[in-house]
Formats: C-alpha cells, sequence, structure tokens
C-alpha cells in the first residue's frame, strides 16, 4: 500500500512540474508590454524625408577621366572602309574606344574582346559602333559604369547579349551585376521590349535624345533603379517599368502622350510622380490607378504604391477625370495646373490622408461626391469662378475648418458638407438656395456669412438658425 502510494505521489508531483513548466514556457513567450510592435498607419504619419541624391550627376561623374587605348593596345581589322576592334590589351580601368583608327569609323567590335579583364572600372563604347560580336565583356566583373550602343543579337535587343547572355530572360549574369550606371548610346527611337529586363542592379540609366518611346517591359525588374531620364518620352508602353521597386521620384514631360496598363506597377518605393495627365492619355482611361495596373478605377486601392504622398499634374489637361485619384489613402498632397476648370465625379474620393489640393482658380465645376470621405483635408480654395458644386462634394470632411465659395456660385447642393464635423466658419459667398442637409450633421458652426436673399431647405436648421442669431 505505502508502495502504491508513493508511485502516486511521484505521478502527481511529475505532473505539477510539467504544469509549472508550460506555464513558464507560455510566460517567455508571451511579449511583453514593451516588445508588442508599435504599428503606425500611413495616415498617422507623416510624409518621409526626400532622397535629394543627384543620380543623374553620379551618372555623369562617372565617366570623367577616360583615357584613350594607345596603338600598341588595340587589334583590328579594316572591312570595306570601316574598322573592327578584335582584341584590346591595355590595363586602363577607365577605357574611351575611338571613334575612328587610321581615320575611319570604328563601326564593330569582335568576340570577347575584353574577355576577363576584371580591372575595367568604366567603359565607353562609341555611338559608330552597331555591330558587336558574342561575349564582348565577359569576365568583366567589376565594370560599374558602362556607355554603349544596344546590342542586336538574333533572337532580340538586351544588354546582357554583351556579358555573354543567349536571352533576355538569362539576361541578369553575374558579370553584369556591378553596373550601376548605364548610358545608351546610338541614334535609337525606343528603348525595345526586354532590353533591360532583369538588370536589377543598375541604379541609373541615361537615355539617347532620341528616344521617344520605353516598349513593354524594357526595363522590367530593374529592382535597384532610382533614376531614368525622361525628358523626350512622349510614351510608355504597358509594365514598361513593372517591379522597378527602388524608383521613389519619377518625372514625365509634358510632351508625353500615353502611358500603357500597368507601367508601373509593382513600383512599390514611388513616393512623387509628376505627370502631364492622368491615367492612360488626356482622355483614355483616366484613373491614376490605370498606370499602376488596375484594370478599372475601383480596383486601384490594390495597386497604388503605399508610399505614393506627392503627385504634381502639369499643363495639359482641362478636367481632372472621373475617379481620377479614387480611394489613394497615401496621397499628402495634389497640385493641379491653372488649365483645370473642371474635377470630376469622384476624383478625390476615399484619399483619406489627403492635407492639401491645389486647385487652379480657373476652377468651373466640381463633380458629384468628388471630395468625399477626405478626413484629413483642412481647407480648400475653390477660386473666384466657380459655377457649380456636386452633390456630396465634400461629404465627411471631417477635419475641413473652413470653406468660402465664389460669388458665381448660386446653388449649394443636397448634402454637399454633410457630416463636416469640425467646419466652424462658412462665407456662402452667391449662393441663394441652400439644398436638402448641405449642412446636416455640421456640429462645430459658428458663424455663416450669406445673401441676404438667401433659402434654406430642410436639414439646415441648424446652419439657418446660426445666420439668424
Amino acid at each position: 500500500m505505502l508502495m502504491k502510494l508513493r508511485g502516486i505521489s511521484l505521478l502527481l508531483a511529475m505532473f505539477l512540474s510539467l504544469l509549472c513548466l508550460a506555464a513558464c514556457k507560455k510566460e517567455e513567450d508571451a511579449p511583453s508590454a514593451t516588445e508588442t510592435p508599435i504599428i503606425q498607419s500611413n495616415l498617422d504619419r507623416d510624409p518621409l524625408p526626400e532622397d535629394t541624391t543627384d543620380y543623374f550627376a553620379l551618372l555623369e561623374n562617372a565617366f570623367v577621366g577616360l583615357t584613350e587605348p594607345a596603338a600598341s593596345e588595340l587589334l583590328y581589322e579594316v572591312q570595306e572602309e570601316t574598322v573592327k576592334i578584335t582584341g584590346y590589351y591595355g590595363t586602363a580601368e577607365k577605357l574611351r574606344l575611338p571613334e575612328t583608327v587610321d581615320g575611319l569609323p570604328v563601326t564593330a567590335i569582335g568576340d570577347q574582346v575584353f574577355l576577363n579583364h576584371s580591372e575595367l572600372h568604366v567603359l565607353s563604347i562609341p555611338n559608330s559602333v552597331t555591330a558587336f560580336g558574342k561575349e564582348v565583356l565577359k569576365g568583366c566583373n567589376e565594370l560599374y559604369a558602362l556607355k554603349t550602343p544596344l546590342p542586336e543579337a538574333e533572337n532580340g535587343t538586351y544588354l546582357g547579349y554583351l556579358y555573354g547572355a543567349t536571352g533576355h530572360e538569362t539576361n541578369n549574369v553575374s558579370d553584369l551585376r556591378n553596373l550601376k550606371y548605364l548610358e545608351i548610346g546610338g541614334v535609337i527611337t525606343e528603348l525595345p521590349s526586354y532590353a533591360l529586363y532583369d538588370c536589377n542592379d543598375l541604379v541609373a540609366v541615361k537615355l539617347p535624345e532620341t528616344v521617344k518611346c520605353l516598349a513593354s517591359y524594357s526595363m522590367y525588374r530593374c529592382e535597384s533603379l532610382k533614376f531614368v531620364t525622361t525628358e523626350h518620352l512622349t510614351s510608355i508602353a504597358a509594365h514598361a517599368m513593372d517591379y522597378c521597386i527602388s524608383l521613389e521620384t519619377l518625372i514625365l514631360p509634358s510632351g508625353m502622350q500615353t502611358i500603357g496598363v500597368g507601367a508601373f506597377e509593382n513600383c512599390v518605393s514611388l513616393r512623387r510622380l509628376t505627370l502631364p495627365f492622368v491615367g492612360g492619355s488626356r482622355t483614355e482611361n483616366t484613373y491614376l490607378g490605370y498606370v499602376f495596373g488596375a484594370s478599372t478605377y475601383g480596383f486601384s486601392a490594390g495597386f497604388y504604391p503605399t508610399g505614393l504622398e506627392w503627385v504634381t499634374v502639369t499643363d495639359g489637361i482641362d478636367k481632372l477625370g472621373d475617379h481620377a485619384f479614387y480611394d489613394c489613402d497615401s496621397l499628402w498632397s495634389v497640385s493641379l495646373p491653372l488649365s483645370v476648370t473642371s474635377i470630376g465625379t469622384r476624383a478625390f474620393s476615399g484619399c483619406e490622408r489627403i492635407r492639401e489640393v491645389q486647385l487652379s482658380p480657373n476652377l468651373l465645376t466640381v463633380g458629384d461626391v468628388a471630395f468625399a470621405g477626405c478626413t484629413r483635408l483642412g481647407t480648400v480654395d475653390l477660386g473666384t469662378r466657380l459655377q457649380r458644386l456636386g452633390v456630396n462634394a465634400f461629404l465627411n470632411c471631417t477635419s475641413l475648418s473652413q470653406i468660402a465659395l465664389p460669388a458665381t456660385l448660386t446653388v449649394l447642393p443636397n448634402s454637399c458638407f454633410h457630416g463636416c464635423t469640425a467646419l466652424k466658419t462658412v462665407d456662402l459667398g452667391g449662393v441663394i438656395t441652400v439644398e436638402k442637409n448641405a449642412f446636416h450633421g455640421c456640429t462645430a458652426l459658428e458663424q455663416i456669412a450669406a445673401s441676404d436673399q438667401i433659402k434654406f431647405e430642410d436639414g439646415n436648421e441648424a446652419a439657418e438658425t446660426l445666420l439668424k442669431e
């Protein structure tokens, strides 16, 4: 009996010990108050500091101080009054190939001319070169700056061909991975499809002034890209810059005509965007989500870069289209050109973080629900020429504290400022009719200025009473 009791006691002790260990383990695994991660939403934080690095200057400076090879360092052959370089025996770190040899233009570079020249850091190949042999730069694994026309292979035009790649799918060969700065030479009018596909170590790219178009997938997955010259572009095709995940600033010129669907899809770091119109063109697919891959405006929220904070629209449109910035809840500031006289339906609807919208003083119309849900918008200047405000135009703009309407506006539509709980001061300008619920839920109203002829419809009793007082 005594043995049985001792056995039971031992089992009980073991059980209690296991319970204690489990409790201790649970206590160890549980995060303390100081270890609990603090998650700050995009809506709560201020914009991040701007990257002020001048990547264009870095690219330009990379090609300073180049030396040309001595005649004894080159092998070449003359073919029909042109020169083909077939060998290089120098040891320069920064090299510029000559445009002419013995008075004849250099138009070709043969196979493996720079094979295993690992001492080579910078290389400039003249625009006169139109033909490249195989594996020209194979083994040049320390080359960080390259100026060259693009090589054409039997199966396409792609940078990796110079390094021994057999197709654009293998563009990112190991020798190319130290290349940071690229200046493309020649007189091409288009950066061809897949030309820089998967060149994901390039930081800065300078295009020839003759290039007007980025073809589809031409810069796909250039994951380190921070800068590319764009001032001469007129079109960017679908997915041309897809997965350029390090690009923070992009400035498109006023001459831009079309942008393909998803041209900037997965550009997850993009924070500042300047463009002459919103969407695919001045007249079609005029919502910003289109250039980030959204097939309709309703899907835009899932495609915007989560850090996109500043958008500037330059001259080129007279209307900001319907749903232009719909549900872009990361936006902090938008600037529109003087040419814009009309704001479309739901143009800024759901932009919860936006605090600044620089509208044109020439603005004539604002569409229905245009600014609905812009809960951080504190003030807005509607100019002096406005003729129409849409229904629910500022619905639930809960930070809007004051508004001044121009003398040209005579009707304030239904529910225009419905739910603007911070609205204190209102100047109704030339308004003589305030339609139903225009100020419904505006619980902070303190001061209203209006015409003697003004009439209030139902749902505006508080505003009407305040005016009488």
